[in-house]
């Protein structure tokens, strides 16, 4: 019997359709295979719990396949799915895991067996490469300590660190302060979690090489500081050296005595402020040597960064009352320092004062920013900008209110430090202009600018409907900050003449100084000029 012709001419059509169709259900299975996105650990013993994360395991259990084996049913703990929960079994050895469900096999991700992973031989103190095993916290919080397990840390820390997992833009490891160790060892790290920290993959980086990642949790128990609304800021600021006056001496001048230092500030990362570039790079601090009487020179710098506004929520009923006390972090944010007169018997009375019926850090340094808006009036031109004078006299400017914030703070056991940088208007002006933040454990830095909070405002800034509220827990993006905290560096030059400009925007000791040799020199210290901002809102 003969096929019609017109049928005939169907059968091409016919066989494409065919082939589509079987070609579509390939594509839509193999986009529905397990898939697995990462493993915690990626290094266990036998009988220790690994938590496979990825997408489209199906809610029916399948199975794990671990070095060729099938982990046994009673092994597997929890089964959805984005999450699989099993126990390793206890005669595998290091190989490649897959994911088996009713839509196909995952690709291999390579799980090792502690107690078969190989162990680099080597001579002296160097180790072979860092492997993370364990981590004792299933979150991390803010501030809090966290305890690494593994082999190859290195007996001494020397310049490795943890590497924590943070925002783009973002680097912690500029901060060490910030990233401070309780232990170190060649098989346990104890590190205190620093600001910036989010969920992710965090490592340890020695010498020798970079761990395994290990994924990791944030803990947002207490609240968040969320930062929002970027805006790009370029600045240009400078220094200039000029009227150099030489010591007479008829003796050869020693190293260093017509030498002249001069401590420009390098603009920092943090989460309220990152991709800071510059246009070039100078030594920090810079160093002339051997200068001459006639000597003039200028210290310049460009630098571009996105600045965000501060917004803190905070859950205050559950801010922790205490702080890790191990790394010194708190001892160092409470200390007294010379700008800082935690220890001032007036200061101690008002701290006792603030922490009457709280124990809440929160509620401290809330007291502590009402306090300071209270009993102080914005002025400018005064002669002595001290929070002590501020106290005596009820007058001051941003430096007295930030100083005198941070003071009270410490004196009653919250940690605090001022911050100093430059406020940007809208019409491309820059002040100096100085503020302040507090530490909360779970959190992190929290901001406070008292004096704008009591309404020191510069023209053409935007202000917010109630500013003595806004302005304890946020903070604007109409700002830089040329230094968090107090550079507390000493003078690196004996027996010279020191200078401290008049328009500060950073509080430091030392700003220039000069060597024995040098009777006097002038030092410019120009307030930052805006060159460009863009994404206002």
């Amino acid at each position: 019997m003969s096929v019609p012709s017109s049928i005939r001419s169907l059968i091409p059509l016919f066989l494409v359709v065919v082939a589509l169709a079987g070609l579509v259900v390939l594509v839509v299975r193999a986009s529905r295979d397990p898939v697995i996105d990462a493993l915690e650990p990626t290094v266990a013993s036998p009988g220790e719990e690994v938590t496979v994360f990825g997408r489209h395991f199906g809610e029916k259990p399948g199975s794990v396949v671990l070095a060729g084996q099938t982990v046994p049913t009673s092994a597997i703990l929890s089964w959805s799915s984005d999450v699989i929960r099993f126990n390793a079994p206890r005669n595998v050895t290091s190989g490649l895991l897959y994911v088996v469900s009713d839509r196909g096999r995952s690709e291999g991700r390579l799980v090792q067996v502690r107690e078969a992973i190989p162990r680099t031989a080597f001579t002296g103190d160097g180790p072979g490469v860092p492997v993370i095993t364990a981590i004792d916290a299933s979150e991390l919080e803010i501030g809090g300590l966290v305890t690494l397990s593994g082999v190859n840390f290195g007996r001494i820390r020397r310049g490795s660190h943890v590497v924590f997992p943070t925002p783009s833009g973002l680097s912690c490891e500029p901060c060490e302060r910030e990233i401070s160790y309780a232990f170190w060892s060649d098989s346990r790290i104890v590190a205190r979690v620093p600001e910036g920290t989010v969920s992710g993959f965090l490592s340890v980086v020695t010498p020798w090489g970079t761990s395994n990642p290990l994924r990791v949790s944030v803990a947002r128990t207490a609240g968040t500081v969320v930062a929002e609304r970027p805006l790009e800021i370029a600045l240009h600021y400078a220094a200039r050296v000029a009227d150099v006056q030489l010591r007479a001496s008829s003796d050869p001048a020693p190293p260093g005595a017509r030498d002249i230092a001069v401590r420009l500030p390098h603009v920092p990362v943090s989460p309220a402020q990152r991709d800071v570039r510059y246009l070039g790079e100078l030594a920090v601090p810079l160093r002339f040597e051997r200068v001459e009487a006639d000597f003039e020179q200028e210290i310049a710098r460009t630098v571009i960064l996105r600045r965000y506004a501060v917004r803190a929520e905070v859950d205050a009923a559950r801010v922790p009352s205490a702080f890790e006390t191990e790394t010194g972090f708190f001892a160092y944010y409470t200390k007294p320092l010379p700008k800082l007169p935690v220890m001032d018997a007036g200061i101690q009375e008002i701290a006792a004062r603030l922490r009457t019926n709280r124990t809440n850090p929160y509620r401290i340094a809330e007291a502590a920013y009402a306090y300071t808006v209270d009993n102080l009036a914005f002025a400018l031109g005064l002669s002595d900008r001290s929070p002590l004078a501020g106290l005596a006299s009820g007058y001051g400017d941003s430096y007295t209110y930030a100083l005198l914030f941070a003071t009270l703070a410490r004196a009653a056991r919250v940690p605090a430090r001022p911050v100093g940088g430059v406020l940007v208007t809208d019409d491309g002006h820059a002040y100096p202009h100085f503020w302040a933040e507090f530490f909360l454990s779970g959190l992190g830095w929290v901001p406070v600018d008292p004096a704008l909070g009591d309404g020191a405002f510069p023209a053409l800034f935007p202000i917010p409907g109630d500013p003595r509220a806004y302005y304890f827990g946020n903070l604007d993006n109409r700002r830089v900050a040329f230094l968090y905290g107090y550079d507390t560096r000493q003078r690196s030059l004996l027996d010279g003449v020191e200078i401290a400009p008049e328009d500060i925007y950073t509080i430091q000791l030392s700003y220039a100084e000069g060597g024995s040799g040098i009777e006097s020199f002038r030092l410019g210290w120009s307030v930052p000029r805006v060159i460009g901002m863009s994404g206002l809102d």
